[in-house]
């Protein structure tokens, strides 16, 4: 018999089992350049399917303008992005379309999100509620998104 783990016992050979090789634990290597990108498009098809599926017209429209703004900053971001920039903008993005199609995106955002906001940015907030608010009341019974 070829020397090597067979996986059985070896019968008549003096009752012992041969054992695997030892080797030594392999680091899990990171994933490569491709297949980040890859994970990358499959969130950013998620979004647009979320809002698809989610969102009436008028939001779905402004919904999929926010995505595609945002994720083009962040491709043509000066310096580069970091992976743990890359990790969180993910995050960020996972997490809203699993609150979005779990049916609790409210809109309201938690409060120490709005404690790191500037008057811009608030005042732009405010806009968006309203125009979402407006939207809301054009919109036909039966048709709100889903």
């Amino acid at each position: 018999m070829a020397s090597g783990w067979s996986g059985r016992r070896v019968e008549g050979g003096g009752g012992r089992a041969r054992t695997p090789p030892s080797r030594p634990p392999t680091p899990a290597s990171p994933p490569s350049p491709t297949a980040i990108i890859i994970s990358l498009l499959s969130l950013y098809r998620r979004v647009r399917r979320a809002h698809a599926a989610c969102l009436p017209p008028p939001l779905r429209a402004l919904g999929d303008a926010t995505a595609r703004s945002e994720w083009a900053a962040m491709v043509a971001a000066t310096p580069l992005p970091t992976e743990a920039m890359w990790r969180t903008f993910a995050g960020e993005w996972v997490a809203y379309v699993d609150a979005l199609t779990a049916g609790g995106a409210s809109g309201d955002l938690p409060p120490a999100t709005l404690s790191h906001m500037n008057e811009d940015q608030r005042a732009a907030l405010a806009g968006v509620k309203a125009q979402a608010l407006a939207a809301r009341g054009r919109m036909v019974p039966g048709e709100e998104g889903g």
